[in-house]
Parts: C-alpha cells; sequence; structure tokens
C-alpha cells in the first residue's frame, strides 16, 4: 500500500502533535518535580538553621549556668578552672574597646565576684543604664561561649558584623 502525499504529511502532523504533547507532558512533570525539590531542600534548610541556632543557645546556657555555678564551685574544679582561664583570656581581648571593657566588667560583677551584687549596683559600677545590663551580659557570655567553643561558638544569624 503506497502512501499517499496527504497521508505522508497527516503522519507527520499526527508525529508533531504526539511528539509536542510529550515534550509537554515531560516539561511539566519536570516543573512539578523541581518544585517539589525545591520544597523540600528549603525544609531541610530551614531545619538545618534551626539545629545550629539550638546549638548555638545550648553552648550560651552551658556558659551561662557554669557562670551562675562559679561562686558555689570549690577552688581547682573544672568549672572555676575553665571560667577563670575563658574570663582572662576575655579580660585580654576587652582592651580593644569600651563596649568589650563593660561587657567583660558586667560578668565579673555578676557572677565572679565574692559578693552578689543587685542589678542597680552593678549598673551604677559601670555607669550603664538598667535596661542594658542584660544585653552587656548575654553579648559577653557569648564572647566567652566563642572562645570555649571556637567558630561553634558563633551565632549563626551573624555574618561578617551584622546579624542576618
Amino acid at each position: 500500500m503506497a502512501y499517499t502525499e496527504r497521508q505522508l504529511l497527516q503522519e507527520r502532523q499526527a508525529t508533531v502533535l504526539l511528539s509536542t504533547e510529550l515534550n509537554n507532558m515531560f516539561n511539566r512533570a519536570m516543573k512539578s518535580v523541581t518544585r517539589e525539590l525545591e520544597r523540600e531542600y528549603e525544609q531541610e534548610r530551614k531545619k538545618a538553621k534551626r539545629e545550629q541556632q539550638e546549638m548555638y543557645s545550648a553552648r550560651k546556657a552551658f556558659v551561662r549556668a557554669c557562670l551562675e555555678r562559679y561562686r558555689a564551685s570549690p577552688e581547682g574544679t573544672p568549672i572555676r578552672t575553665m571560667i577563670d582561664s575563658l574570663v582572662i583570656a576575655n579580660r585580654d581581648c576587652a582592651g580593644f574597646s569600651e563596649r568589650h571593657k563593660i561587657q567583660h566588667n558586667a560578668i565579673v560583677l555578676r557572677y565572679i565576684i565574692g559578693n552578689v551584687l543587685p542589678d542597680i549596683e552593678i549598673c551604677r559600677r559601670l555607669h550603664i543604664r538598667i535596661d542594658s545590663l542584660e544585653r552587656y551580659i548575654d553579648r559577653a557570655i557569648g564572647d566567652l561561649a566563642i572562645l570555649l567553643y571556637g567558630i561553634n561558638g558563633i551565632d549563626p544569624n551573624w555574618i561578617g558584623g551584622t546579624y542576618v
């Protein structure tokens, strides 16, 4: 059976139509798969960021807990030895700016010296407002966490001197 020119043209058109339809189906499937992969990637990225933030918070909480136990710990215990080393290293770094000096002195006055001072007295000695004290202490604890944990002690939201 010989094909006529018209039949050949119809076959070719049907093949092109089928090819176009298959190509469209493939493109829709790829878009769907791509969207799903992007969603999964975004969920994994958010999960990893949340885990990083949780680890950072846990490290800071550990440093804070050690500071809070400092006075009650006998001389020579691991907690006192660690905190003494961190505070000395922090003091050596505190020479860089007035803010670092205030942060260092805030943790020393709150956690290290023998007598417990009320916050208002700490603020009076440091010449700062009462509403600034917690911020200074929190930053100082962050600095101690960096000294203790190295790069893993850096806040994951801190990028190049700014918070994201």
